[in-house]
């Protein structure tokens, strides 16, 4: 058996490599983060949030809230502005939700 960390195995990158990897999981959060908006606008073109579980919106919200904080904590700038744009959309969903719930009653399972 070998011995040595799991990061002594790995191959190590060059800074070109890392910077692409970061820009690219820059945007790609970016773009699934602003894709909450989409989210909120569908809900509000069908004026119904009955399928939307808020558990899941608030787990969400919170789970990008973290990420923030940790962002903030060590100076990460993408992961600053990644969690940030997570933490507006989802607060969107979440908010768009439960104003569609008060308007309009959900049948009960």
């Amino acid at each position: 058996m070998r011995s040595g960390s799991a990061s002594s195995m790995l191959p190590s990158m060059g800074m070109e490599e890392t910077t692409l990897l970061g820009t690219g999981g820059t945007l790609v959060g970016l773009v699934a983060a602003l894709s909450l908006l989409l989210q909120a606008r569908r809900l509000a073109a069908l004026g119904s949030a009955c399928e939307v579980s808020i558990p899941v919106r608030l787990l969400a919200l919170a789970g990008y809230a973290v990420w923030l904080a940790y962002g903030v904590s060590i100076g990460d700038v993408p992961l600053i502005l990644v969690d940030l744009a997570g933490v507006a959309g989802a607060a969107i969903v979440l908010r768009v939700t439960l104003v569609l719930r008060r308007q309009r009653a959900c049948p009960t399972y």
